[in-house]
């Protein structure tokens, strides 16, 4: 049994085999995961507490953590009880907090550009990020496919609007297609000015 630092708010503290895992969670992870949390908490401590319903004593929020806690062989765990007026609250709990992290989006620019900023940093361990040498490289490639895809898509933005330019050049009426529809209209015998239309002097009618 070991003893990690708790760095967060909680209710109370308790052993990790006295929790009870919600037995419809329907988050599963894998022992690689696991394994990486594990190694953070072990590193940095508690920084989120596990969510347990008052009502019925299940884990809520938290599963991950408790799996890596039941890894480390944790002596501790921090708790924060809540208040659950019935099973449905507690499943939409359970669920809305599997749901959000997975709808998040990883902006791979950005995490590259912090990435490079912490790599200078002697007392800096990225591994306790979660991403390893393997995530590192995976980041670079992800940013350059999403600068690739953003630069085809506004390439092909600007070929449509050209385009679309040159089509309505083509189909535009000129003054003269103006013209020869005015003569065209007109009266038989009447000539009119290509420019203008106005009658000339002359004209059959004159």
């Amino acid at each position: 049994m070991i003893d990690i630092k708790i760095k967060c708010a909680r209710t109370r503290d308790t052993r990790p085999d006295k929790l009870k895992p919600h037995p419809k969670n329907p988050n599963k992870h894998s022992e690689q995961q696991i394994a990486t949390l594990a190694h953070i908490i072990e590193n940095v401590g508690f920084r989120s507490p596990i969510v347990i319903s008052k009502r019925s004593g299940y884990v809520i929020k938290g599963h991950a953590r408790l799996a890596a806690a039941n890894m480390l062989e944790a002596m501790l765990v921090p708790v924060d009880d809540q208040d659950y007026a019935s099973e449905a609250e507690e499943w939409q709990d359970l669920i809305a907090d599997n749901r959000m992290s997975e709808l998040a989006e990883l902006d791979y620019a950005a995490v590259k550009l912090m990435v490079e900023d912490v790599e200078v940093w002697n007392d800096f361990d990225l591994d306790l990020t979660g991403f390893d040498l393997f995530n590192r490289s995976d980041i670079k490639k992800k940013h350059e496919s999403t600068n690739n895809e953003t630069q085809t898509q506004e390439i092909q933005t600007t070929n449509s609007k050209e385009q679309g330019i040159e089509a309505t050049k083509e189909g535009a009426a000129t003054p003269s297609d103006v013209a020869a529809n005015h003569v065209t209209e007109s009266a038989p015998g009447v000539r009119r000015c290509p420019n203008c239309g106005c009658v000339l002097e002359g004209s059959a009618n004159g």
